[in-house]
C-alpha cells in the first residue's frame, strides 16, 4: 500500500505546517476581543489550577508568605489588586516592552512576546515552582496584548481587563 504521507517531502511538510499556523492566527484575528478577554481569564484559572496541582503534589506547596494586606481593609485590597496591580502591570511588561522591542528596537513579535513573558514573570519574585504559573499568567497576558495589537485592536484595554478579571476572580476566592 502506498500512503501518500510517506511520500511527502519536507519542504511541503514544513509549508503545510506553516500554513496551518497562518490559518491559526487569522482565526484568532476574527474572534471579538470580549470572547478573548473570557477564554484569557479561564486559560489562567485552568493553567493556574493545573500547575498547582501538578508541581504542587510533586514539590509540596510552600508556606504562604506574608499579606500585605492584613488588617487592612477589604476595599484597599481590592483597589490595588484588581485596579492598580493590573494597570501597572500591564503598562510595564507587556505594553512598554512590546513596543519598545518593536519600535526602536525592530524585533519580532515573537522576541517580544518571550522578553515580555519572561520579564512579567521574574518581575513576581517567586524563587519556586509558583514561578511556572506566573510564567503561563505572563505568557497568556502577553498573548492577547500581541492577537489585539496585529489586529490594530484595543491591545492595552483588552489586557488590562483580562488582568484585572483574573485577579479579581482570585480575590472573591480567597474571601
Amino acid at each position: 500500500m502506498d500512503n501518500n504521507s510517506n511520500n511527502r517531502k519536507p519542504e511541503a511538510i514544513l509549508e503545510s505546517t506553516s500554513t496551518l499556523r497562518s490559518r491559526s492566527l487569522a482565526a484568532l484575528t476574527t474572534v471579538p476581543t470580549p470572547v478573548l478577554i473570557f477564554a484569557g481569564v479561564a486559560s489562567i484559572l485552568l493553567a493556574q489550577y493545573a500547575i498547582s496541582i501538578c508541581l504542587g503534589g510533586v514539590f509540596g506547596y510552600p508556606t504562604p508568605g506574608l499579606d500585605p494586606f492584613a488588617g487592612r481593609p477589604l476595599w484597599l485590597k481590592i483597589l490595588w489588586v484588581a485596579l492598580f496591580a493590573p494597570l501597572y502591570e500591564t503598562f510595564l511588561f507587556q505594553w512598554l516592552i512590546i513596543k519598545f522591542l518593536r519600535g526602536p528596537l525592530r524585533r519580532s513579535w515573537g522576541v517580544a512576546g518571550v522578553v515580555s513573558t519572561v520579564v512579567f514573570g521574574l518581575g513576581h519574585g517567586h524563587t519556586d515552582w509558583r514561578a511556572i504559573r506566573m510564567l503561563s499568567t505572563a505568557a497568556i497576558l502577553t498573548s492577547l496584548f500581541i492577537i489585539e495589537a496585529r489586529r490594530s485592536g484595543p491591545a492595552f484595554r483588552a489586557t488590562f481587563a483580562t488582568h484585572a478579571l483574573f485577579n479579581s476572580l482570585t480575590i472573591a476566592l480567597s474571601l
